[in-house]
């Protein structure tokens, strides 16, 4: 029972921050080139793999967020 404290403090003291920090940076360069005045092909080539990156941070964090509720349950032995 310890190693699962150990893991979910882990979890939510290191790796959320994180991912938190990446999507509110991926989301601000997602903006800016997709409102850049002198849009090229590479920007928006560029912004796409950006939005799909942004989407696999938000899938991961959510990942992550079920991965503490399900180890709250097996704690709490709901």
């Amino acid at each position: 029972m310890t190693k699962l404290l150990v893991l979910e403090r882990n979890v939510m003291t290191h790796a959320l921050p994180i991912l938190l920090a990446l999507i509110v940076i991926g989301g601000a360069t997602y903006g800016l080139m997709v409102l850049s005045v002198m849009g090229s092909s590479t920007q928006g080539i560029a912004a796409a793999i950006c939005g799909l990156a942004m989407a696999m941070l938000v899938g991961f964090a959510c990942a992550l967020l079920l991965f503490h509720k399900g180890l709250q349950r097996l704690r709490h032995g709901r």
